[in-house]
């Protein structure tokens, strides 16, 4: 029995770039991601288009009009969405920022240690908040 693989979504934001092109041409090669594109416009047009499309990640070059900042806004307008990764790629210098939502219960003095020193088995054991879809 053939079972259906389940594709990543990543939704590249375009800000008509010959880097964008490529690197959307280079994810496309994978069979294991299905690539959405859009133009920024508009922080509220980005918006109603993440939430309509609902990728699992959002890939953004460094160098356009989106700033990375606006993850924070993004997060806490569309809740559904708060395990939404922002993949910021830098072209000019080959780095790549990633941001990523968590909501963690920490209920005591250690547990604020741990995640402050944020090694991933020091965060075991710490209740981490997902969010709720409607789904």
């Amino acid at each position: 029995m053939l079972t259906k693989k389940t594709l990543s979504r990543v939704l590249v934001i375009e800000n008509g770039s010959l880097f964008d092109d490529a690197v959307t041409s280079l994810l496309k090669q994978n069979g294991e991601i299905q690539v959405l594109t859009t133009d920024f416009k508009d922080s509220t047009t980005l918006f109603q288009e993440i939430s309509h499309l609902s990728p699992q990640a959002i890939l953004v070059n460094g160098d356009g009009a989106w700033e990375a900042a606006q993850f924070c806004e993004l997060a806490d307008a569309l809740p559904a969405l708060a395990r939404l990764r922002v993949i910021v790629v830098h072209p000019d210098d080959n780095v790549i920022e990633v941001y990523e939502r968590q909501r963690i219960v920490a209920s005591q003095t250690n547990d604020l240690i741990a995640i402050i020193k944020r090694g991933d088995s020091t965060l075991d054991g710490i209740e981490r908040i997902t969010a709720q879809t409607g789904s």
